[in-house]
């Protein structure tokens, strides 16, 4: 049996179609799900709950390989003024009405961290653990919802990178594993296989054109 934790939207648009392929591949692995946010992850490895873990790579605790950039998106109706900007700098958000994800979700603490050092509070109608209600909302025009780019967005929608300083505000998303526990060969392949996977359908691709690239951190040497 193979744990693997992850967020509910990393679950949905890069698992969901690995784990398809995957399963047919190997039928003799059986693939346990854990769903937690990305902030509490990293404890949930740490501590055993899980072999391998999607999560913001660079963390010094543990190895891991990369799977692709994760920025922290404003999504609003076409319709909207600031919907036709390539980027918006946090801080033309401070009267917005905002959508949040809860506070374990690591793109809202990217998010937190932003406004904390921009001496900001924004203006927050709704705090959820699923990006697509926030989207919902945005789509009916209550706010503007601020989701992670590994998120589906609809037709109609705007996905606009939230920076800081012409900073895009995210991370590198990860497979992660402790080097100090045992790490089974089927959970090694499992891990190069989804890195492989990840870089032939990235979720949002197109957030790569136009948009300043996030810091890539320099993957562990050894793979153990």
């Amino acid at each position: 049996m193979l744990r693997v934790g992850a967020t509910p939207q990393a679950m949905e648009t890069l698992l969901a179609g690995f784990l398809r392929r995957y399963r047919r591949r190997h039928p003799g692995v059986e693939v346990h799900l854990v769903e937690d946010g990305g902030v509490r992850l990293p404890t949930r490895l740490e501590q055993g709950d899980v072999h391998l873990a999607l999560m913001p790579g660079g963390d010094a605790r543990f190895r891991w390989r990369l799977l692709g950039p994760l920025y922290v998106l404003a999504v609003l109706p076409k319709s909207h003024r600031l919907s036709r900007r390539a980027t918006l700098e946090v801080e033309e958000l401070v009267e917005a009405p905002l959508l949040l994800p809860r506070r374990d979700f690591g793109s809202r603490e990217w998010f937190d961290a932003a406004c904390q050092i921009a001496h900001m509070r924004p203006r927050v109608l709704l705090e959820s653990g699923a990006p697509p209600t926030l989207v919902a909302l945005a789509q009916a025009g209550y706010g503007i919802a601020i989701i992670p780019s590994n998120a589906r967005v609809p037709r109609g929608m705007r996905a606009v990178p939230i920076v800081q300083r012409g900073t895009p505000l995210g991370r590198w998303a990860s497979i992660a594993w402790d080097p100090r526990r045992f790490l089974a060969p089927y959970a090694e392949q499992f891990a190069e296989e989804l890195v492989a996977y990840s870089r032939r359908a990235h979720p949002r691709p197109d957030l790569s054109r136009g948009v300043p690239p996030l810091p890539r951190p320099k993957e562990p040497a050894s793979p153990q």
